[in-house]
């Protein structure tokens, strides 16, 4: 009886120390994701440094519970899981550099389907790019010719 409550105390403390590391340690995972996403590396809003930590903090009860102690010995091993954890990952997501996300091509391809359409003196509707069609501007670039009168009065 005595060694279970020995066990059950000794988890809550391990459990507590575990907690107290995790504050710590949530800005650090998030500043690496954010840096793996602004450079290309894994896509946006798909990891969350939540379940980073998690995973690692799983892994540090089944390696190591029972078995460290300190509080500083305890903080280092997590933090090296969880390194360690980030590192597998941009290792596996390496490959989103190289791409290209489907949403970027959809928006070119809808940019390229945009119709701009204008209205006419007389209430007709064109396409923008109707106007662009040369036999509209032929006469753009000549002098106008002026006729006079008067020259037969002379």
């Amino acid at each position: 009886m005595k060694l279970a409550q020995d066990f059950d105390r000794e988890h809550t403390e391990f459990g507590k120390l575990v907690l107290s590391i995790v504050s710590q340690l949530q800005p650090y995972v998030k500043h690496r994701i954010y840096i793996a996403e602004t450079t290309g590396i894994v896509p946006h809003n798909m990891y969350r440094s939540t379940g980073i930590i998690d995973d690692a903090m799983i892994e540090l009860y089944k390696k190591y519970e029972g078995h460290i102690k300190g509080e500083e010995t305890l903080k280092l091993k997590f933090f090296t899981l969880v390194s360690e954890k980030l590192s597998q990952l941009f290792k596996k997501e390496a490959f989103h550099k190289n791409t290209m996300s489907t949403n970027e091509i959809l928006n070119r391809e809808l940019e390229k389907l945009e119709e701009i359409i204008e209205m006419d003196i007389s209430d007709g509707l064109h396409l923008k790019g109707d106007f662009d069609d040369i036999s509209y501007h032929q006469s753009d670039f000549e002098q106008p010719s002026f006729l006079y009168d008067d020259a037969e009065k002379n």
